[in-house]
């Protein structure tokens, strides 16, 4: 086998590289589907824990003004349970 070093030579050891591992997936297919699902599952959940940390933390919220949004909150003032209690959620801009 003759080894090509000059430019581009990253691409054809590349593709070398994926030859060899589509003949072997091809030998073991029941390796290659728990590969396949494994890498599926994985790129799902991390797509999915992104796209919540987006949403959740990232944007802001969708109100006119939220810098008025309030909090309210059910307090337990040693059994009287007819308060509450009001705050303004910090952090917000």
């Amino acid at each position: 086998m003759v080894t090509y070093r000059g430019p581009g030579a990253e691409v054809g050891l590349m593709l070398n590289d994926l030859r060899y591992a589509l003949r072997a997936l091809r030998q073991n297919p029941g390796f290659a589907l728990t590969a396949i699902i494994s890498i599926a599952l994985g790129i799902g959940a991390t797509t999915t824990v992104f796209s919540l940390g987006d949403g959740l933390v990232l944007r802001p919220l969708a109100v006119p003004n939220p810098s008025q949004v309030m909090k309210l909150t059910f307090a337990n003032v040693k059994r009287d349970l007819r308060r509450y209690v009001v705050s303004r959620l910090c952090g917000l801009s």
